[in-house]
């Protein structure tokens, strides 16, 4: 079978982890097929042996339209493509290829007034029109498949779901030393909650600070809000302004994007808080119980499939709600023990192994049947 994987995504973010992770794990389980990876110039080839990797050589937008929908259609088209896999990018072409794009979150259609308006009306019409020239769209859950097919109107049986997974890094760390320099690195003190993710409105980080807020005035303590992610979402300014408002300024800290040391970072929280609005799978939520941390998340779209009964859900439009629910682990050694092991459980359930088997399946039955 010759596969042709479109892996460009110029951000280090959800998406790219699945990118960096399922490729080498379809690539382990199935050798023996042909594998082309397109990837952007940002992260540059991950060095897969036996596979023909490209760069594309452009980080113009415009440019990389243009392309997926003149150039690429022909380098499939000269290449005898059986299989046209993008993990993140969405094209509407036609070809003997069969198409299959990966969906990483339905928020455009969920909330459009969360993101930027220009944003909403691009994403939404480009994820219509590759539903209707796919053979299949692949959700990272099952709530974001009956999203699709709500709001996108996508019909179920052109639907498929995979799951992600955390990492094999991500597991409990005994490494102190290393642990320490991370903290003394960070400037973090002991002992704080945990949020990792970027500065956006649909992930509630308002809300979170609101909420740690009233706990702090309830209860003061020591503990500290960490928040681990990109600064420069939509509307960040105004969750700096509110931390300011709430003169939370030395219980509040942002630690901007990490990427190396994250499983640490993991390693060294108390509890993870997680109170999205949306989520199209939660990835950092089982990246958090792998590494054994009891979570605190909202029983909405991809958290319910990842976290399940495994944490606490409360409303995330509820402060006070999360709140009492973060002074409940925070003061319980035995409820974060309790916690903790059913984290461990419930992210043993989630693998890369096994999102490659179900990835390759896929390819399987778009080739047998048409993707119907």
């Amino acid at each position: 079978m010759k596969i042709f994987l479109d892996a460009r995504n110029p951000r280090f973010n959800g998406s790219w982890t699945y990118i960096e992770n399922l490729l080498p794990a379809l690539v382990r389980l199935h050798p023996d097929h042909r594998y082309t990876v397109l990837y952007d110039r940002v992260h540059g080839p991950l060095g897969l042996a036996q596979v023909v990797e490209m760069v594309h050589p452009s980080l113009s937008s415009l440019a990389w339209i243009a392309w997926s929908h003149t150039g690429l259609p022909r380098l499939l088209k000269r290449g005898r493509y059986q299989i046209y896999h993008s993990l993140k990018q969405m094209n509407s072409f036609r070809g003997a290829a069969r198409r299959l794009y990966t969906v990483h979150g339905a928020h455009h259609f969920v909330y459009p007034q969360l993101r930027p308006w220009y944003d909403g009306i691009y994403w939404r019409a480009l994820t219509r029109s590759a539903a209707r020239t796919s053979d299949l769209m692949v959700a990272v859950s099952e709530s974001d498949k009956r999203h699709l097919e709500y709001f996108a109107g996508i019909e179920e049986s052109k639907i498929a779901v995979t799951h992600l997974a955390p990492a094999p890094r991500f597991r409990p760390l005994d490494n102190w030393e290393r642990r320490e320099r991370v903290r003394r690195t960070l400037g973090l003190t002991y002992p704080f909650v945990l949020y990792v993710g970027r500065v956006d409105p649909y992930k509630n980080i308002a809300g979170m600070i609101r909420a740690f807020a009233r706990l702090h005035s309830r209860r003061p303590s020591e503990h500290r809000l960490v928040i681990v992610g990109e600064k420069r979402g939509y509307q960040a300014g105004g969750v700096f302004a509110l931390v300011q408002r709430l003169g939370l300024q030395d219980r509040v800290v942002f630690t901007g994007h990490v990427h190396e040391d994250l499983e640490v970072i993991y390693n060294l929280a108390e509890c993870f808080l997680f109170p999205s609005l949306y989520e199209a799978f939660g990835l950092a939520a089982v990246e958090a119980m792998a590494c054994g941390l009891p979570v605190i998340s909202s029983p909405v779209a991809g958290c319910i499939d990842v976290v399940g009964d495994a944490g606490i859900l409360v409303d995330p439009l509820d402060a006070d709600a999360i709140s009492a629910a973060l002074e409940r682990v925070l003061h319980s050694d035995t409820l974060r023990q309790s916690l903790s092991r059913a984290s461990l459980e419930r992210a043993a359930r989630f693998s890369w192994e096994r999102c490659a088997r179900e990835t390759f399946a896929l390819y399987e039955r778009v080739l047998s049947d048409g993707g119907a």
